[in-house]
């Protein structure tokens, strides 16, 4: 049976775009064979299979963001870290400081962002090219995108920045972005898609460049773990790690630094949907950084803190390659071989010579090229552009619009087909055969809403004008609230520690947001004082919940009996410990129960005042004795309990700087203290007259009698 017209001319059309764009191919890499890194490092790749070889008078300085551009011969452009640019003759490219990237800070490289810097040619130019940049985690993320033009028609050819750091506005959370930056080419192989990805939700955002320039709004695409937490400072490097797209422009893979997984995506090089999200079994929770395809797209590489490992996507297996305890970028060169730098071995680089071969096939060779004295590697390698070649059938998926989809929310849908069919019929089936006719939709933007929580596979079916089927499935999981409660220990008094906890714990890598904005990985806070209290819980492949609690201490006593200070001569200061809170009890150092005490000599005076709920506080002063005063010798007590003239107390004299010694009316000595303490009531003693004697520290004497009344 002979094929349609319409379909001989179809198919005549991609055999002479499929030849037209194999030679251009091949010309275009040639943009990306300088590579320029590090610490004044930089690599010549001359084409074909043959070896790079180091070159020397790069002024590259960066920890990790990097890029670089040649012409179609592979002659050197200019080169970036995303905070100031060098033109060929390594010289700094004019205009070309503060182009948005991180500047870093003391005693580290500079820009510190994985993939914190790309270059690309400006389509439909012949002399433009923008410089993309992200921010870094030191920097919390706060300046997002931005780009800047560079125009190489100016300054003799050498080049010249004619808009510089212009910012892309984001309207997804909080218009940060995480590390990663991924440039690929669109399907049409002409435009250009940037691919960033939001902090803190799960959102790819995929801008269109064309000559036209930027598009103003990106497309969105929602799938896979949100991007957020980690440590550091501050509490953020679950931002850090490459996010890299295949050479068939068909798979996107990325990793957060400190998450155990790694994720794998389906991606539309004609519309920027990212979709299909499922984890690889890698296992390693801490330090995963870099990640690269190999030429065939069925292989993926990643470095973490325990070496490098290869996935087979076809298979599943897993293959570790080192046991190394760095990490790096990893970059498929243009020679088709995969380059890796270690953060513990800035003169060498890795490669894997053969990476399309699965298992150790592939030819780990480490150490496989020395990096000449005066130059490091650090952990950086440049941002290179994707190239995907003509795909020979449409590419059709759609994305997940939702950020997350809890019971009772709708789940929304937008089919995704490149080249577009405006004839085509879009019928969904959405996994759920209990909703009846409402399993089913037609049209290009749809959605459900379902019923129960679990996971469902979604199919797109597209059938074009002349009757050939496309499908699409991808599963979507509709998740549960957290059932967790934010409790309080038991009542207390303000000023007490009070636990709040969320009970019972969710699962691990949940996080935290409090009412005061504090977000931590604890489920457990301590407060001090009476409030609402509220916290939102940020459960893994759980819906956030949002859980409060007024809680009410009883009031402590706020009391002062005053500062520190002398006691003026034969003073008597009222100590008053009166508090607002009726029933509160009293107890002074001596045992009074009042709330108000008679002080009459200098001395320390205390008072602890419990109230009705259990509340307790103290407050103590300490009076001094005033100088210059006229020593009074008492010639009366009346020691008979009612607290008024009870006890010996000389006046005009420090209470323990002096010696006593009391003696009966026959002078036998009955009471005697070394340090006096004005603490003699005449205790066992009769009524009558006694004589005593007063000794100073410097040996004055004074003498005196008294009489004991009861």
């Amino acid at each position: 049976m002979s094929l349609p017209c319409y379909r001989l001319r179809q198919l005549s059309w991609v055999i002479i775009l499929l030849g037209l764009l194999t030679s251009w191919s091949a010309a275009a890499q040639a943009e990306y064979n300088q590579w320029h890194f590090g610490f004044h490092t930089a690599l010549q790749f001359p084409g074909g299979t043959a070896a790079p070889t180091f070159l020397p008078g790069s002024q590259m300085n960066s920890g990790e963001a990097c890029a670089a551009i040649a012409d179609s011969r592979g002659q050197l452009l200019f080169y970036t870290n995303g905070i100031q640019a060098w033109n060929a003759l390594h010289q700094p490219l004019a205009n070309g400081l503060a182009l948005g990237g991180y500047a870093g800070g003391s005693g580290v490289p500079p820009n510190s962002a994985t993939q914190g810097a790309a270059i690309v040619a400006k389509p439909g130019s012949r002399s433009e090219y923008y410089i993309f940049t992200v921010d870094a985690a030191e920097n919390d993320l706060r300046a997002g995108l931005h780009y800047s033009l560079v125009d190489m028609s100016r300054q003799g050819g050498l080049g010249e920045v004619v808009a510089k750091a212009v910012h892309v506005p984001l309207a997804i959370g909080d218009g940060r972005l995480t590390e990663k930056l991924a440039i690929v080419r669109h399907a049409n192989q002409r435009d250009i898609w940037v691919l960033v990805h939001g902090w803190n939700n799960n959102l790819f955002c995929a801008f269109l460049v064309t000559a036209a320039g930027i598009s103003a709004t990106p497309v969105v695409s929602a799938g896979g773990l949100a991007h957020q937490g980690g440590t550091g400072a501050p509490a953020n490097w679950n931002c850090i790690g490459a996010m890299k797209v295949s050479p068939d422009g068909r798979r996107l893979a990325l990793v957060q630094f400190q998450t155990a997984a790694v994720e794998l995506f389906d991606f539309n090089a004609g519309t920027g949907i990212v979709s299909n999200p499922r984890q690889l079994p890698v296992g390693y929770t801490y330090s995963n950084y870099g990640v690269e395809f190999s030429p065939n797209s069925q292989l993926l590489y990643m470095t973490h803190a325990q070496g490098i490992r290869q996935c087979n996507l076809l298979t599943g297996q897993t293959t570790s390659l080192s046991n190394s305890t760095s990490f790096g970028a990893l970059q498929l060169g243009p020679d088709g071989k995969i380059y890796q730098v270690e953060s513990s071995q800035y003169h060498r680089i890795n490669v894997v010579q053969e990476p399309d071969q699965p298992g150790l096939a592939c030819a780990y060779r480490v150490a496989q090229l020395t990096i000449p004295a005066g130059q490091n590697a650090y952990l950086g390698l440049p941002t290179v552009l994707v190239t995907p070649p003509v795909s020979p059938t449409p590419l059709v998926s759609f994305g997940v619009v939702n950020t997350q989809v809890c019971v009772g929310e709708v789940s929304a849908f937008t089919a995704g087909i490149y080249p577009a069919m405006p004839a085509a019929t879009i019928s969904w089936e959405f996994g759920e055969p209990a909703a009846g006719a409402a399993n089913t939709a037609v049209g290009t933007s749809v959605q459900h809403q379902y019923a129960t929580a679990g996971t469902y596979q979604v199919l797109m079916r597209v059938t074009n004008a002349g009757g050939q089927v496309y499908t699409y499935t991808q599963p979507v999981v509709i998740s549960a609230h957290a059932a967790t409660r934010l409790l309080a220990s038991e009542p207390a008094c303000e000023g007490d520690d009070v636990t709040l906890s969320v009970k019972p714990i969710p699962p691990a890598g949940t996080w935290y947001i409090w009412q005061d904005g504090l977000r931590t990985p604890s489920s457990v806070r301590v407060v001090k004082t009476s409030g609402l209290y509220w916290v939102d819980i940020i459960a893994p492949q759980l819906c956030p919940q949002r859980d409060s609690l007024r809680l009410t201490l009883a009031p402590t006593p706020r009391v002062t009996l005053g500062p520190d200070r002398p006691l003026g001569c034969d003073e008597l200061l009222t100590l008053d410990a009166t508090t607002a809170i009726a029933g509160s009890r009293y107890r002074w150092q001596d045992g009074s129960t009042q709330a108000q005490y008679l002080a009459r000599s200098p001395g320390r005076y205390s008072v602890s005042i419990t109230t009705p709920a259990g509340c307790t506080t103290q407050a103590a002063v300490t009076l001094g004795a005033a100088t210059n005063c006229a020593v009074v010798l008492p010639t009366i007590i009346t020691p008979n309990g009612d607290r008024l003239n009870d006890k010996l107390v000389v006046r005009g004299l420090t209470a323990g700087t002096f010696a006593l010694a009391v003696y009966n009316r026959w002078g036998r000595l009955v009471y005697e203290q070394a340090n006096y303490a004005n603490n003699w009531e005449a205790a066992d003693q009769a009524d009558g007259i006694y004589y005593y004697l007063v000794t100073t520290q410097l040996g004055t004497r004074y003498k005196s009698w008294v009489e004991v009344i009861h």
